[in-house]
């Protein structure tokens, strides 16, 4: 009986979690062809002869619809002033400053650069990239967002000397890092930190989960003209200035995250 009884109980869950499935509905917006078709374009050597030593990005600058500038992950920036006539030259070179390990295809270098709107008029452009210090955060590799400027007078020649260090921040692993910014058309820098791990069971070392801690896992949008209706950032380390904090950023005056309290004090807004 007790047998009858279990069998029934499990036809009676059965009944039950199929009535829950909810029922296919016919597709009547995605149109998908037959067969695949032949592709209807091809690569090409845009050009040909020009090698980079590991680029990472191709960017232009504001006011230079014909230029194009190459970002190699060892330290360099190079500028093609006329794509119409491929000559590269030297832009900037921060080598001896960008930590790249290449021996074991870890993530290190110089990552992006993103020119500020106003280029044409101020000059200004800004930069991701790894390096090794000792600073009161430790000592190893540091995550880095830095402004630069043009040198004066000069259309595609960068300043080396006019760096000016914006938020240097202390790297427990050796991926993930600052990895690359843009411009919105807000006028605010957008900068994207990954989560600091090492590639393993990813984010190891809980940043996704926090907005308290440090300046990783995370888009950071950031007020490089400094508005007077932009914030100032909490005091962390990893500071050194230069930017304000957008007054509608979505954590300002957040008290809590996840369900779990925060210390206000320490909350890093620039997410």
């Amino acid at each position: 009986m007790c047998g009858r009884l279990f069998v029934g109980f499990l036809l009676l869950f059965a009944v039950q979690l199929i009535a829950q499935v909810p029922s296919r509905v016919e597709n009547t917006s995605l149109k998908m062809p037959a067969s695949p078709g032949i592709p209807q374009y091809r690569t090409a050597d845009r050009f040909p002869g020009l090698r980079f030593n590991k680029p990472v990005a191709l960017v232009t600058a504001p006011g230079q619809p014909n230029s194009l500038y190459i970002v190699e992950r060892s330290g360099r920036i190079l500028v093609i002033p006329d794509v119409g006539n491929p000559q590269p030259t030297l832009f900037l070179d921060i080598q001896s400053r960008v930590f790249s390990d290449f021996q074991f295809g870890y993530a290190e270098g110089l990552a992006s650069v993103a020119f500020h709107p106003n280029y044409q008029q101020n000059g200004l452009f800004y930069v991701v990239y790894t390096t090794r210090l000792e600073t009161s955060q430790g000592s190893g590799n540091h995550n880095r967002l830095s402004r630069f400027s043009r040198v004066a007078g000069q259309a595609f020649q960068a300043d080396p000397n006019s760096e000016s260090p914006m938020i240097t921040q202390k790297d427990e692993g050796d991926g993930h890092n600052f990895n690359d910014l843009f411009f919105g058309n807000d006028g605010f820098l957008y900068v994207a930190a990954g989560d600091e791990g090492d590639g393993g069971t990813g984010d190891d070392y809980q940043n996704s989960q926090r907005i308290d801690k440090d300046f990783f896992s995370a888009i950071l949008r950031i007020d490089v003209d400094e508005l007077p209706t932009s914030l100032a950032p909490r005091p962390h380390p990893a500071i050194h200035g230069g930017y304000r904090i957008p007054s509608d950023n979505p954590f300002v005056g957040k008290t809590d995250f996840n369900g779990l309290p925060i210390d206000p004090s320490k909350l890093r807004a620039e997410f």
